[in-house]
This record gives C-alpha cells, sequence and structure tokens, in this order.
C-alpha cells in the first residue's frame, strides 16, 4: 500500500542522511524526498487514532477485533520516531507538528487507559477554561491485538520528543503540563490498578522519564518555573521510591523515579538540613535506595546521623529478612561509593551507629539461629555483605591518614574493636567448618562461610600485623586456637588433612 510504502522509504531515507559522509546538496535533495513522505504519515496516524477512538467508544467493540488500525499506529509512530531522532529535523518536519502529534497520541492511547474518572478530571483541571471528557478503555474487554506494543511504542515516542533539542520553550512549557497533569492524576490517587495493572505502570514511567528528560533542558525562562518543577517532582519520586520499594513487578518505576530523584536533586540547591530530613524519611519508609542517593548528594556525610536509628530498626527486624538485606546493602554501598574524603567521616557513623547490629547480623545469619525460607537462602548473603561492611572499617582504621602517627592507644582501640569483629567470625567458623576438612553437620551449616572469615583473617594478618596480633591477644585460648586453624588452612590452600599411617616395629616382636 501507499503507507507501507512511506513507512519503508522514510526509514531508508533517515539511515542514509545519518551518515556523515552525505554532501550538503545530495542530503538538501534526500531532504525534500522526506518532506513529501511525512504528509501520508501524519495523515495515516491521524486517520488511524481516530478510528481508534471510534472503535474505543463503542459499546460493543468485545464483537469487533480491532487490528488494522492498531498496526497503522504502531508502524506510524516507529517512523516518527525515528524521524524525531534525526538531528536536522526542523528542515522537515514543524516542530507544531511534533507537539500536535505528542498531544494526540497522550490524549487519544495513553490518558484513557489510565481510567481517571471526569469528576477527578474535573479536579485536576479546576482553573482552565476546557476540561477534558473522561476517556477510557478497558483492554481486557477488547480484542485489539498487540497492546503492549501500542503502549510500548507511544511511550516512546513521546520520550524521543521530550528529549528533542530542538523543542523551544513554548514548546516544552505545553508539553511538560500535560505530563504533569498526568502526574498529578497518580499522586491524588485518582488512578485504579485494579486492571491493566502493568500497562499503566509502564506508562507512568515513561511519563517520569519524559519529565527528567524536559528537566534536564528546561531553562530558567520556563512558565512552570524550573525549580518549582523540580520541587514537585523530588516528593513525588520520593513517594514512588517508597511506594513500589516491596514490589518486584514495579522495578521500571521505581527505577525511573530513581532517575528523577537524581535529577531533581542535581537541579535544586537544598541544604543539609532540607536533604538530612528527606533521607531520614526515605529510609524510615524502607526507600533506601533513595536514601544513598540523598546521602551520597551530600557527599560530606554529615547528614547521616538522623538516619541511624531507622537503619537500626530495620536491622533488627527478625522478622523480615529482605528488609535487613536491604539495609546492609545500602550501608556497604554508602561506604563503598564514598571518595577518600569523605570515606574518614561516613564509616566512623556506621561503625558506631550500627557497628554492634551488623556484628549481630553476622552471628545470627552464620549460625543459622533464625528459621525460614527467605532467611535459609539469604544467610549466605548476608554474611558476605556483613563481613564487607567490616572489612570497610578495618581499611578505615588501617587508613594512611588515620594510622600515619599511630600510638600505642591508638592501636590498643584498634585491636579491640577487630577482637569483636574476629570472636564473631570465629564463632561462625566454628558453626560451619572449613572447605574439605572436617565437615560441620550443624543443621544449615555451609563450608564456604567459613572460608569466607578465614579469608578475613588472612587479609587482616597481611595487612596490618601488628594491629592483628593486639587483636589475637584479646581472644580466649579456644578462640585463638580455631583462629590459628583458620589462617593456616586458608594459607594451605583448604588441601584436605593427610592420615599418617603408623609404621610397625618388628623389633617389638618376640618369637614364641
Amino acid at each position: 500500500t501507499c503507507q507501507s510504502l512511506a513507512f519503508s522509504s522514510l526509514f531508508s531515507l533517515v539511515k542514509v542522511l545519518s551518515r556523515s559522509d552525505i554532501d550538503t546538496c545530495k542530503r538538501a535533495e534526500l531532504e525534500e524526498w522526506l518532506k513529501q513522505l511525512i504528509p501520508v504519515i501524519l495523515v495515516g496516524l491521524t486517520n488511524a487514532l481516530d478510528n481508534f477512538e471510534e472503535f474505543r467508544n463503542n459499546e460493543r467493540h468485545e464483537n469487533k477485533p480491532f487490528s488494522v488500525s492498531n498496526k497503522n499506529i504502531i508502524r506510524s509512530l516507529r517512523a516518527l520516531t525515528v524521524l524525531v531522532k534525526y538531528e536536522n529535523i526542523e528542515s522537515v518536519l514543524p516542530l507544531d507538528d511534533v507537539e500536535t502529534v505528542f498531544q494526540k497520541v497522550s490524549d487519544s492511547i495513553l490518558m484513557p487507559i489510565l481510567d481517571v474518572s471526569q469528576e477527578d478530571l474535573n479536579k485536576i483541571f479546576v482553573n482552565e477554561e476546557k476540561v477534558p471528557e473522561r476517556m477510557y478503555f478497558d483492554m481486557k474487554a477488547s480484542k485489539v491485538d498487540g497492546w503492549s506494543t501500542l503502549v510500548s511504542e507511544a511511550c516512546v515516542f513521546i520520550e524521543s520528543v521530550c528529549q528533542l533539542d530542538a523543542l523551544n520553550q513554548a514548546h516544552r512549557d505545553r508539553i511538560i503540563k500535560t505530563l504533569l497533569v498526568h502526574i498529578s492524576c497518580e499522586e491524588a490517587d485518582m488512578i485504579s490498578y485494579d486492571n491493566n495493572e502493568m500497562i499503566k505502570h509502564r506508562i507512568l514511567a515513561s511519563y517520569l522519564r519524559s519529565v527528567e528528560k524536559l528537566l534536564l533542558k528546561e531553562s530558567e525562562g520556563s512558565i512552570h518555573g524550573k525549580e518549582q518543577i523540580a520541587k514537585a517532582m523530588l516528593s513525588f519520586s520520593l513517594s514512588s521510591m517508597a511506594s513500589y520499594v516491596n514490589n518486584g513487578t514495579n522495578k521500571e518505576i521505581k527505577n525511573s523515579a530513581s532517575g528523577l530523584l537524581q535529577t531533581c536533586l542535581n537541579t535544586l540547591t537544598l541544604n543539609e538540613t532540607e536533604i538530612s530530613a528527606l533521607a531520614e524519611e526515605a529510609v524510615k519508609c524502607g526507600s533506601y535506595e533513595a536514601w544513598e542517593k540523598l546521602i551520597l548528594h551530600v557527599g560530606n556525610g554529615s547528614i547521616i546521623h538522623n538516619s541511624l536509628d531507622h537503619l537500626k530498626v530495620s536491622l533488627e527486624d527478625f522478622t523480615d529478612s529482605s528488609r535487613q538485606l536491604a539495609a546492609l546493602n545500602s550501608i556497604s554501598y554508602v561506604s563503598q561509593q564514598s571518595s577518600a574524603n569523605t570515606q574518614s567521616i561516613i564509616v566512623p557513623y556506621m561503625i558506631e551507629g550500627v557497628g554492634a547490629q551488623i556484628i549481630r547480623l553476622l552471628r545470627v545469619y552464620g549460625q543459622n539461629q533464625v528459621n525460614g525460607d527467605k532467611i535459609s537462602s539469604n544467610h549466605m548473603v548476608t554474611c558476605s555483605t556483613c563481613v564487607k561492611i567490616m572489612m570497610l572499617s578495618f581499611q578505615y582504621l588501617n587508613s594512611t591518614n588515620v594510622t600515619s602517627d599511630v600510638s600505642a592507644e591508638t592501636e590498643m582501640e584498634s585491636g579491640a574493636f577487630l577482637a569483636i569483629v574476629f570472636e564473631a567470625l570465629v564463632s561462625v567458623v566454628l558453626y560451619n567448618g572449613l572447605p574439605n576438612q572436617n565437615s560441620s553437620e550443624k543443621i544449615g551449616s555451609d563450608p564456604q562461610i567459613g572460608k569466607l572469615c578465614a579469608q578475613t583473617f588472612v587479609h587482616i594478618a597481611r595487612s596490618a600485623p601488628t594491629v592483628f596480633r593486639t587483636s589475637v591477644g584479646f581472644l580466649s585460648a579456644e578462640d585463638r586456637g580455631i583462629l590459628e586453624l583458620a589462617v593456616r588452612t586458608d594459607m594451605n590452600g583448604y588441601a584436605p588433612p593427610t592420615r599418617v599411617k603408623k609404621k610397625l616395629n618388628f623389633k617389638g616382636f618376640n618369637r614364641a
């Protein structure tokens, strides 16, 4: 058909025009051809969307399979997405037409799927002269082919438009207004997720990514105000990350909200008190990824203190191993990502604030003192994360800027701290055993966990032998023996113990 030829021709032309070796005359000639194709695609998309609306509003649509217009919309959106990404789009397609298609796709496809009631729309558009009529389309009751593909292509198109450098401020203002209206519906809890849940989440995630792209390009002269938008989206992104933190099916929303949060933080100028309050609220809600971004955004560790009590609560919650592991992972991530300058501030806060809880977790999980399927599946990961955090603490104690002028008192303090860690590690080795040694028969024991502890002993012994010897001096004779066995076994490569055969002493036999 004419449209099929237009689609294939457009893809081919844009591909050729994207090459850097095209001379100016040839480029101008090809762009003229492209200008002739675009109206065909736009008319085809408009007709398909009109048919789509007519079909959607038909009460008996469930008996009428609808696929032709749907496929035309998908093909048209793919073609326009390719076109929008073309660097010289202004020379072939007016930006007003791009915005018109954007609004049409949003109003005809995406907004109806979100299913916002007319009453709620009136609340959102309370100060507007024209309030859009409520449109709804239940995908489950229809026989439309390729719903997921249609929505995905619509989302890719609107994100591509929002990333367009050629848009002027007037276009951006109108587009961001459309996006904010839809996001406001979600923020006001006007969207029901009783049906079409996954599709609605995909749309919302796309809106968040689109706002982020526009915010990166927004100028201070925006009628909505760049800082005003960023403040509103900061609050919404934090609440979204908290709402979907424990829902594995909504990772797309969580990831999109995470990216938007980072952009908002980079856009705004917030003082440490404001960020500290946000971080405290994030960790209180269990949104640890948001907490990480807020802590690292400040960079000097000064806002961690207010979050420590909430971290303790999470680490001490033995009814929810996932919550404990999430908190551990965040503590480990923040400590690792800290720069060399900030690590000396962040790590001490962690040691003082939650060090006891982390050591307790190592003991409890390392000795299988809790029950439950999730806990048994997490105990290796939990132990390794606890050990990682303890090793970061050791690196801080052993760092050049801290121990360059080591006194006997400082050495004793470091040794005393490591002795507490060693006692926990020894108890874990005793419970789990070591690979290729006499296997432990205790319930849930895992020699690989014992090996992890042994490797920790060896690393500290080689890195700071003086402090290591001081630490060992604090241990009981029994614990010291287990530690020495673990170190020797690790240094010997976990070779199985050899059995020495006794030789018979024939001289001891007398002939009768």
